[in-house]
């Protein structure tokens, strides 16, 4: 997250929702990568061999 500011400004449990929901966007993104990479045969040799 770029803005800074909100995460300065909270505090307790409203900072540990923020944490707890970026962490499951980014697993979510990841997850997301890893299905494209998987669902695309037409991908090279060199691109498969990128995504380790």
């Amino acid at each position: 997250m770029r803005d800074n500011a909100r995460r300065k400004s909270l505090t307790g449990d409203a900072l540990n929702q923020l944490r707890i929901r970026q962490k499951f966007a980014s697993k979510k993104y990841r997850d997301g990568l890893k299905l494209k990479r998987l669902n695309d045969n037409r991908s090279s040799t060199y691109k498969n061999r990128q995504s380790f």
